[in-house]
C-alpha cells in the first residue's frame, strides 16, 4: 500500500504535504519525467497549482514530458485541472511549453492537449 493511500484512507488531510512537495519541485527546478508520473496527478488533487501558477508551469511542465505517452496521458486526464493552469498562467510564463507543444505536432495526443489548452497549430506543409 502507497503512503499516501494510507493518508487518504485515515482521513487525514494531504494538502500541505503537497504543497510542500510542489515548492520543493519549484524551488530546485529538477522535475523528471519518473517525478512526473508518480506526483503529478496528487499535485493536481492536492497540491494547490494555481496558487503558483507560473512557477509550476515553468517547472513541473517541462518541455521533455511531452515526449513521453504517460506523462501526455496524465496531462490528458487532468484536462479541467490542466485549463485552469493554463488559463491564469502569463504568456510568457507559458510561452516555452506551447512551442514544445507546437513543435511536437502530428500525434493526435498532442493535438488533443493543443486543443485543451487552446494552442492553435500550424498547418504541417507537405513536400512534393
Amino acid at each position: 500500500m502507497l503512503l499516501y493511500t494510507h493518508f487518504e484512507e485515515s482521513g487525514k488531510s494531504l494538502v500541505n504535504t503537497f504543497k510542500d512537495v510542489r515548492g520543493e519541485f519549484i524551488s530546485r527546478n529538477n522535475m523528471s519525467v519518473e517525478h512526473f508520473k508518480v506526483l503529478t496527478p496528487l499535485l493536481f488533487k492536492y497540491g494547490s497549482l494555481e496558487e503558483e501558477v507560473g512557477n509550476v508551469v515553468r517547472t513541473i511542465f517541462k518541455n521533455n514530458i511531452l515526449d513521453d505517452t504517460g506523462c501526455v496521458d496524465i496531462m490528458l486526464g487532468n484536462e479541467e485541472g490542466l485549463k485552469k493552469l493554463f488559463d491564469k498562467c502569463k504568456k510568457t510564463e507559458k510561452s516555452d511549453f506551447i512551442e514544445a507543444v507546437k513543435d511536437r505536432r502530428g500525434t493526435g495526443k498532442i493535438e488533443q492537449l493543443a486543443e485543451i489548452l487552446k494552442i492553435k497549430m500550424a498547418k504541417q506543409k507537405i513536400d512534393n
